[in-house]
């Protein structure tokens, strides 16, 4: 069942990523001339306009970014061991931004509101996402009929 149940979450995913590329992508390109703008007024420029137009990454604005603290993860298993092997608990470490991060990520959530691009692009996603489950409802609630049985037969063991 549950081998079944992630090849339809996989199938899902795959028309909401279709459906909305297929939405957003008229959309995209004016929607980042605009982001883009808005950084460069905040004090942003990226390097090549045009790049980042095509692929808006933070990076590529030349701020300084953080680091998480603390010393990174150095434990790897053993080579050409065949078996399991299991590595000591890797405690959680805490991401510190520079104080330049910290205010580019301000100028980023700003330009997104007001270029229009969060506004344009999430009805599009709710809408990608919507249709896919509609497309798969009857597989869905059977998978979920079947999975309240089993639960039912589990509790019956209990």
């Amino acid at each position: 069942m549950a081998a079944g149940y992630l090849d339809l979450a996989n199938t899902i995913m795959a028309d909401v990523r279709r459906d909305y590329e297929q939405r957003a992508n008229p959309h995209l390109k004016q929607l980042r001339i605009a982001m883009t703008d808005c950084l460069q007024r905040a004090g942003y420029r990226p390097a090549d306009r045009d790049a980042f137009i095509a692929s808006p990454e933070p990076k590529r604005l030349g701020v300084a970014f953080g680091a998480h603290e603390g010393v990174a993860e150095s434990w790897a298993p053993a080579p050409g061991k065949a078996t399991v092997q299991i590595g000591p608990a890797v405690p959680a470490r805490r991401y510190v931004p520079t104080p330049a991060e910290s205010d580019l990520a301000l100028a980023w959530q700003r330009c997104t509101v007001e270029s229009g691009l969060s506004t344009t692009l999430q009805p599009m996603v709710r809408d990608a996402q919507m249709a896919a489950v509609l497309k798969h409802e009857d597989q869905l609630a059977e998978y979920a009929t079947r999975t309240a049985e089993a639960a039912r037969r589990l509790a019956a063991i209990g």
